[in-house]
C-alpha cells in the first residue's frame, strides 16, 4: 500500500509539473518579443478561436473577459497561468431569449393541446349534443392542421433566426404528436378522396395526440427521460426471460402434446 501511495504521489507530482510546463510553453509561444513579459490579447483571442471553433464572437469575448478583465490588451504570465485553465475548462452557453414569436408559438401549442384533450374527452364520454355532433369532423380537422403547423414551426426546418422553442423538443412527446398528426392527416386525405374509414383515422390520430398535453409538465418529462435510461438496460434480461419461457413452452409441447383432450375437458366442465 505504501508503494502504491508513493507511486501515485509521484505520478500526481509529475502531471502537475507537466501542466505547468505546458502552460509556460504556451505563454512563450504567444510572445511576440522574447524580451517582453506580456502577451497580446489578440493572440490569445485567435488561439481561443482555434481551440473553440464552435464558439461565436460573444462566447469568445466571455472567455477573454476571464483572461483580460481590465481590458488592457496585454496579459502577463501570472494572470495567464491562473486564468487560462479556467477559460479552457469553462462551458459557456448562450442564454435563451423568449421572443414574441416564441411566446406566440408556445401559446398555440397550449391552445392545441387543451382543445385536443377536450375534443377527445367529449368524444369518449357520454356527452351528446347536436352542435357538437355537427362539428366533430371539421373540429378534428382544424385541431389537426393547427397542431401540425405548431410542430412544423417548433422543428424549425427553415432555421428561423432568433427562434428557440420555450418548451424544448422532446423525442417521445413531440414524436408521438407527429405520428398522431400524420394519422389524422391520412384520415383527412381519405375524406377528400371519398373513401370509407376517414373519421376513424382522424379520431385515432387525435387520441394519439393527447400525449401532447404531458410535455408541458416537468414531472412527465422526467419520467420519460429516466425511462429512456432504464428501458435499454432491461432489454437484455427481458429478452432472456422471454427466450427461456419459449424454450419451456416448446419442451412442454413435446412432452405433453396431445395428452389433454380439450373437447372432453369442455364436456366435463359443462
Amino acid at each position: 500500500f505504501q508503494t502504491y501511495i508513493h507511486a501515485a504521489s509521484e505520478i500526481h507530482d509529475r502531471s502537475v509539473m507537466d501542466r505547468e510546463e505546458a502552460v509556460r510553453r504556451a505563454f512563450l509561444a504567444l510572445l511576440r518579443e522574447e524580451s517582453s513579459e506580456f502577451i497580446s490579447a489578440s493572440s490569445v483571442r485567435k488561439t481561443l478561436q482555434i481551440v473553440r471553433p464552435h464558439y461565436n464572437a460573444m462566447k469568445i469575448k466571455a472567455l477573454m473577459d476571464m483572461l483580460d478583465p481590465t481590458d488592457q490588451h496585454a496579459i502577463d504570465y501570472q494572470t495567464f497561468r491562473t486564468k487560462i485553465r479556467q477559460a479552457l475548462n469553462a462551458s459557456i452557453r448562450t442564454a435563451r431569449s423568449n421572443t414574441n414569436f416564441a411566446m406566440m408559438v408556445e401559446l398555440i401549442a397550449v391552445l392545441v393541446a387543451g382543445l385536443n384533450f377536450l375534443y377527445v374527452i367529449m368524444l369518449t364520454s357520454t356527452f351528446s349534443a347536436d352542435w357538437f355532433n355537427s362539428i366533430v369532423f371539421s373540429g378534428g380537422c382544424a385541431i389537426t392542421l393547427l397542431g401540425m403547423f405548431e410542430l412544423a414551426v417548433r422543428f424549425n426546418p427553415t432555421r428561423i433566426s432568433n427562434f428557440t422553442p420555450i418548451t424544448r423538443l422532446n423525442p417521445t412527446f413531440d414524436g408521438l404528436a407527429l405520428v398522431g398528426g400524420l394519422v389524422s392527416c391520412y384520415g383527412i386525405l381519405k375524406y377528400v378522396i371519398g373513401t370509407e374509414g376517414s373519421i376513424d383515422y382522424l379520431l385515432m390520430g387525435r387520441a394519439i395526440d393527447t400525449i401532447r398535453m404531458m410535455r408541458f409538465f416537468p414531472m412527465f418529462r422526467d419520467v420519460v427521460r429516466r425511462s429512456s435510461d432504464v428501458i435499454p438496460a432491461m432489454a437484455g434480461p427481458v429478452f432472456c426471460v422471454l427466450t427461456t419461457i419459449h424454450v419451456f413452452v416448446l419442451l412442454g409441447m413435446a412432452l405433453w402434446g396431445g395428452a389433454i383432450d380439450t373437447a372432453d375437458l369442455a364436456t366435463k366442465t359443462d
